[in-house]
């Protein structure tokens, strides 16, 4: 039998990632290669490649029109945890940051 038929009780979606991370090389006792996190989670953490998308929720898309200085304090820790490279994605709702190819 394969070995990772004996975890019958993990869910079949946890399984199967564990299985095509170890055939892609990856370590399982190391920390992970790639981090998902909020702005607010990624506060002080530094990353050399960093993705930031730009869309926000309705609720922070109101607090942009209450209070930009603090929702554009949020977008600059966003933008300031790359050490290499950054690339934002452009929006794709109507809640964002206002930002167009043509503004950056």
């Amino acid at each position: 039998p394969i070995w990772h038929e004996a975890f019958k009780k993990m869910q079949a979606r946890k399984r199967v990632y564990i299985v095509e991370c170890l055939r892609r090389g990856e370590k399982l006792t190391q920390p992970p290669r790639v981090r998902l996190d909020t702005i607010h989670g990624a506060k002080g953490a530094e990353a050399e490649n960093v993705i930031l998308r730009t869309d926000m929720s309705t609720r922070t898309k109101a607090g942009l029109r209450r209070n930009p200085d603090d929702e554009l304090r949020c977008l600059y820790v966003g933008v300031t945890r790359a050490s290499k490279t950054l690339h934002m994605m452009l929006p794709s709702t109507v809640n964002n940051y206002g930002l167009t190819p043509n503004n950056f």
